[in-house]
């Protein structure tokens, strides 16, 4: 490596380590597949090497584990690594395929949290196929053995086609989640609207939260390709029945085990696996785990980075003090019809008694090698991550701060019945109109008569509440019901193609389009993306683009100063207690604590927080609601 991407390097490890506070980094694609990096460096080590990159830092990691071209750095003391393993033979055909799995704990008190950091690369020498990438997640899956777990690293595989894959594994990962449950299947990423292919982390049985970064690629890192994945978790605590770990004499910590596992593909063998003799200490070796180091206080986060150097980092955080289910609860059905809006997409029975395979349109396109599938998957991972994935984070407050909470995928489902809808309103224009073919894209008349005719079909789409509203004033007779009977119709039916997919002009132009066509797909998608790029040239939708962008700007700087609002004022709080119970001083405090204590105890920085919080749109019985996700994750 040469000195100026060493110098680089070494300055994107301190940066994220020193702006998130990682208390791990993980680290991949250093050197070739099968080789790493070690046989080019002088060293000839590369636990040696990342040290030397390091010595004129202020980050010195406690351990560092390298193996094949990999290197995880744990960088806090407050973490305890319980296992470490690199996982081989799951690719029966590619045995050089591998990642890194690690289980780690920040607290005798703390559950344990499985990392995975893996790079599964992909070449015309080195195809990554479907069944290798469910080989990966099912041996994630077998390692991490039900534990809350956080995969990062750079899969190789786009969102909804890793969100399918998963669906197939297990149960747990294929519910309709919500970003406050913890149990839920939860997703991060280097930045939510700026993301590189890549560039986001899973995370289950936790609490996780977005936090977006400002290293990698986009701003002139050392990665060619990737920007860094920060995954800020709240770990999960166990009861005061459960017993605490015992601790070795002389309070020592023995290192973890290092373990090689072979999942050799569908045969897995059951864990634990079989344990090395001994670990290797870390002068010996360049691609073993270094002494896991002993552990202090408070949770971990984890963060990923770039592909050249995919960063898997912890982030400490408050714990929170409810037990994590391991899935979300469903939501009652009447809840669920309160919940929905004035248009919901109707259920379609396939004809028959047999039903299909859940998801089987989603399954069969994502599902398979088939070249000529490759452009829809592109269009719809598109479309998915564009439209179906929730942009605008929920934004909740702990007693310490303001977090957006991580994104909770549900998008399989939703891209399944946007094909549904889709394929049934091209299926019955086609029937109507029987000289029309199935590879034809419907003129602007057909469109008329499609829109038309869907609309009044309004028993199809409409859901009850609605349904009534507009029989009573259709049947109505008094002056101006007719008429605002069809505003409901019109107004309902709106707001029903918006939410198909989340763009009413993207709705409709892939009914137009024969996006799914078998016939030449690839033509039909490129018609089909040149409709979509004119929409997003037309001034409408820039002026859209333009209000959400002043919106988002102005939800931000009020979230920003609730987070510091708050910060402060739990600082002031806690000199407080610890000049009152004499651990502190007043002669001993800076002068910034000082000017913090006096604001304390006079009442400032609690009316500085709740003006804050009332101008962001809390209040005072959302902020101490028993229930609030916010709350419990600041105890």
């Amino acid at each position: 490596m040469e000195k100026k991407t060493e110098k680089q390097l070494a300055a994107d490890i301190v940066k994220a380590a020193n702006e998130h506070a990682l208390d791990i980094l993980c680290l991949s694609e250093l050197g070739e597949l099968g080789k790493g990096i070690g046989t080019k460096l002088p060293e000839g080590n590369v636990i040696a090497w990342i040290r030397r990159l390091l010595a004129d830092s202020a980050v010195s990691p406690v351990a560092i584990y390298a193996d094949e071209h990999y290197a995880t750095l744990v960088l806090s003391d407050r973490v305890d690594v319980l296992e470490y393993r690199v996982i081989r033979d799951f690719v029966q055909t590619q045995r050089d395929r591998c990642f890194q799995h690690f289980r780690v704990r920040t607290s005798d008190r703390d559950e344990p949290i499985s990392i995975v950091n893996c790079h599964a690369p992909s070449s015309k020498k080195r195809k990554l196929t479907v069944d290798m990438r469910r080989r990966y997640f099912a041996a994630f899956h077998e390692v991490c053995a039900g534990s809350p777990f956080i995969w990062g690293g750079d899969f190789n595989t786009g969102l909804i086609q890793l969100m399918t894959l998963l669906a197939g594994i297990d149960d747990r990962y294929d519910l309709d989640s919500n970003p406050a449950q913890p149990g839920s299947l939860q997703t991060v990423f280097s930045h939510p609207l700026k993301f590189k292919h890549g560039d986001f982390a899973v995370t289950f049985g936790l609490c996780s939260v977005q936090v977006n970064s400002e290293i990698g690629v986009s701003f002139n890192g050392t990665s060619d390709a990737h920007d860094v994945v920060v995954a800020k978790v709240f770990g999960n605590t166990r009861s005061a029945a459960q017993p605490a770990r015992q601790e070795d004499a002389g309070n020592e910590r023995t290192p973890p085990p290092q373990q090689s596992s072979a999942l050799t593909g569908a045969e897995r063998p059951e864990l634990p696996m079989p344990t090395r003799t001994a670990p290797r200490p870390e002068a010996e070796a360049n691609s073993a785990s270094s002494a896991a180091q002993p552990a202090q206080q408070e949770p971990a986060g984890s963060a990923l980075p770039p592909r050249q150097e995919q960063s898997s980092a912890l982030t400490g955080a408050e714990r929170p003090e409810w037990p994590m289910p391991t899935r979300p609860a469903p939501r009652p059905e009447a809840e669920a019809s309160a919940a929905s809006s004035a248009a919901q997409p109707a259920q379609q029975e396939p004809a028959g008694n047999a039903l299909p395979p859940r998801n089987h349109r989603v399954n069969a396109i994502f599902g398979t090698d088939d070249p000529s599938m490759a452009p829809l998957q592109e269009v719809l991972e598109q479309i998915g991550t564009q439209f179906l994935f929730g942009k605008v984070a929920k934004i909740v407050a702990s007693s310490t701060g303001c977090y957006d909470l991580a994104s909770a995928p549900c998008i399989v489902e939703k891209l399944e019945a946007f094909l549904e809808i889709v394929a049934e309103q091209r299926s019955r224009h086609l029937r109507r109109h029987q000289s029309l073919t199935s590879d034809d894209v419907f003129s602007p008349e057909d469109m008329q008569k499609i829109h038309r005719e869907w609309m009044e079909d309004h028993e199809s789409w409409m859901n009850g509440e609605t349904l009534n509203n507009y029989n009573c004033r259709l049947q109505g007779t008094g002056k101006g019901d007719h008429q605002k009977a069809h505003q409901i119709r019109r107004s309902a039916f709106s707001a029903f193609v918006f939410q198909i997919i989340g763009n009413k002009h993207v709705a409709l132009a892939s009914i137009q389009h024969p996006i799914c066509s078998a016939a030449q797909p690839a033509d039909a998608i490129q018609r089909f993306m040149r409709a979509w790029e004119e929409e997003k040239s037309s001034e409408d939708y820039k002026k859209r683009v333009q209000i959400s962008e002043q919106l988002t700007k102005e939800r931000m700087a009020l979230k920003n100063a609730a987070h510091a609002s708050r910060q402060a004022f739990v600082r002031g709080r806690k000199i407080h207690a610890a000049i009152l119970q004499g651990s502190n001083q007043w002669a001993a405090l800076s002068d910034r604590d000082k000017t913090l204590l006096d604001d304390f105890t006079c009442g400032t920085l609690e009316r500085v927080r709740d003006k804050c919080d009332a101008a962001f749109g809390w209040n005072n019985e959302m902020r101490t609601a028993a229930s609030s996700t916010a709350n419990k994750i600041g105890r």
